[in-house]
């Protein structure tokens, strides 16, 4: 697997396997900043000497694919379009039909400033379904 050329498919499986190994590791709900730190020692471990974007597999498959299109001369608003999570379901706020919602939106079950990545169960993180 080439880190700088993810697949959809790829990106998917890494990031299904760094928060496994971190549920596994740290529990259901570690908080936000044990999360961080794991998030970074993974792929610091994983891929040594890269940059992982975020140290988010998704993100960097989004920031992969972002510039993609920019060199197609594609305008993309936003790099999160190309996310493959749909997070709607995990989000304190409501979204009409194709409205994106981000990892980083406020968690449901938060406070007003807590991000679904770093807030939300690992187990219901990994339950949601890719975007279409």
């Amino acid at each position: 697997m080439n880190i700088k050329k993810l697949s959809r498919e790829d990106a998917l499986k890494l990031h299904t396997e760094m928060w496994s190994d971190m549920k596994e590791d740290l529990g259901d709900n570690p908080s936000g900043g044990a999360r961080l730190n794991y998030k970074s020692e993974w792929c610091d471990k994983k891929f040594p000497n890269y940059s992982v974007a975020f140290n988010c597999l998704l993100c960097e498959y989004a920031e992969q694919k972002f510039s993609e299109m920019e060199q197609d001369g594609y305008e993309p608003d936003d790099r999160c379009e190309f996310c493959p999570i749909d997070w709607r379901e995990l989000s304190a706020w409501e979204y009409a039909d194709g409205e994106l919602c981000k990892c980083h939106h406020p968690y449901i079950n938060g406070k007003w400033d807590s991000q679904i990545y770093k807030s939300a169960p690992i187990s219901d993180m990994l339950a949601l379904p890719e975007r279409k």
